[in-house]
């Protein structure tokens, strides 16, 4: 990724990536003093607001935290942030002070219940002492190879379970100078702490625009689209008159129809329907071995131009995802999509298949009936219950996907200028996950694969980059695009 150098108030004129004074610092301070006020806003409970914080209030556990400490699915999620400068370790503890622990799930400590054999039954607020959470690892002489130290480093993350005698996050800062970064830091955070949305929305609220030291990241949000589809529905509606109501009539059904179809798979799935075994299919136990993590950095160009030539709408699922409102937590629900393994002459008709599908699943309520299910099971046959269906479903599918909208502007980490931000998570019986992650005009690819199933997940991810690359020439030589 091209753009090495620092920001004007990371660098001296030397090239030095240590802060310039103390005024730096304490302008720092204030700006990550501004992230927690404007952005962490905190969690619901049933404590009076105008109350000081109690130490020994117990606050129950959510059912998905619940979920995410059943043996069966002790998740973490990983997200690996490389950074144009040196870090300096104690601005970012400096940060963290007055950001992240300030929030209550990043300063509680887990209730294990010995009356319960130990089992997990709410959060405890508690002092937070950075220093426990930040790891400075001594990189010693292992760094002639960087890149392939780094991902054996946050594959070795994996083999080490959590510290529950304190919250469950924790930061590994790294000053190797990889492939596409003069530093990395590597987030580690429990799954029952939030959801992918949850976290990465906090985690922004610890950065700044580069460009803009005192403005907020923004997310690309397309308005227009949503606008003219208004005015064009408004329009049919006021014209048309009862053959308005009726084809609002087909649309109801369509949504019921193809939300009933899903519901039918998905059950099969989580009941007796498995995936084909095929390379990339793990087995039983999969979930409790070690994890390895490869990431690739595209265009979002390159993508762009496919979806302007297929007539996908990826805009389109950007504002969905940037509009929609979230409380803080795990709410998550399943999508399962059709996963063909074949040959085709023309690469673009993968991805045409695929955008039927989608557009079958856009007129779906899977996703969240599929929530609703589990908070019907969880009420009514226990954790025990969910856990081992959740686990059932995951094992019978071959792989999972998910994506998260990033910033489309250069955003900083307490002053550390990011180039890339790759996340995933481990922990689930999958050997393959995918993640995508937008960043400015790029998309990381990320994939976390066992290596036992897996055994080249480096090529895997080249495989997938270059496909992209056949479907851009095939638009190209097929001249789908009019100039």
């Amino acid at each position: 990724m091209n753009g090495r150098g620092g920001g004007e108030e990371m660098n001296d004129g030397d090239g030095s990536e240590e802060m310039n004074s103390g005024d730096g610092v304490a302008r720092l301070e204030a700006q990550v003093w501004m992230a927690g006020n404007q952005w962490l806003k905190p969690i619901k409970t049933r404590r009076n607001a105008n109350a000081e914080i109690n130490l020994e209030d117990e606050e129950p556990l959510t059912p998905g935290a619940r979920l995410f400490h059943a043996p069966q699915f002790n998740c973490c999620i990983i997200a690996v942030i490389g950074c144009k400068t040196k870090i300096n370790v104690d601005v970012i503890k400096q940060g963290l002070n007055h950001t992240l622990i300030k929030h209550p799930r990043f300063s509680s400590n887990l209730v294990l219940d010995p009356k319960k054999g130990g089992k997990p039954t709410g959060w405890i607020r508690t002092q937070v002492n950075v220093d426990d959470h930040v790891i400075i690892p001594d990189l010693g002489s292992n760094t002639d190879s960087p890149d392939q130290f780094l991902e054996d480093y946050v594959s070795n993350i994996t083999k080490t379970p959590m510290d529950l005698s304190k919250p469950l996050w924790e930061i590994h800062l790294l000053n190797i100078k990889t492939k596409d970064a003069n530093s990395i830091a590597v987030f580690r955070i429990h799954h029952s702490i939030g959801d992918g949305i949850s976290l990465v929305s906090l985690v922004l609220a610890c950065t700044r625009q580069s460009a803009n030291p005192d403005a907020l990241p923004t997310l690309p949000i397309n308005n227009n689209n949503k606008k003219t589809r208004k005015r064009k529905i408004t329009r049919q509606s006021n014209s048309l008159g009862i053959l308005s109501c009726f084809l609002g009539m087909l649309f109801i059904f369509k949504w019921l129809w193809y939300t009933m179809i899903d519901l039918v798979m998905f059950m099969a799935t989580l009941l007796w329907l498995k995936d084909t075994k095929t390379p990339v299919k793990g087995g039983s136990g999969i979930g409790s071995t070690p994890k390895r993590f490869v990431y690739t950095i595209v265009s979002l160009d390159d993508i762009k131009l496919v979806k302007k030539a297929l007539d996908v709408d990826l805009a389109e699922k950007m504002e969905g995802s940037t509009k929609r409102k979230w409380n803080w937590g795990n709410a998550i629900g399943y999508v399962i999509f059709p996963f063909n393994i074949t040959l085709r002459e023309d690469p673009l008709d993968y991805i045409r298949d695929a955008k039927v599908t989608i557009d079958k699943k856009k007129h779906s309520l899977e996703a969240i009936c599929s929530y609703i299910i589990a908070k019907i099971v969880l009420k009514i046959l226990g954790l025990r219950v969910l856990a081992a269906l959740a686990h059932r479903a995951l094992l019978h599918a071959t792989m999972s996907f998910s994506n998260v909208v990033g910033p489309k502007e250069e955003i900083s980490f307490y002053g550390h200028p990011i180039v890339f931000i790759a996340p995933s998570v481990y922990g689930h019986p999958q050997a393959l996950t995918v993640h995508f992650q937008s960043y400015m005009d790029k998309m990381t690819l990320v994939l976390a694969v066992d290596q036992d199933v897996i055994s080249d997940p480096q090529r895997l991810c080249d495989d997938i980059e270059e496909s992209l690359r056949l479907a851009n020439k095939a638009v190209i030589e097929q001249q789908l695009i009019k100039s």
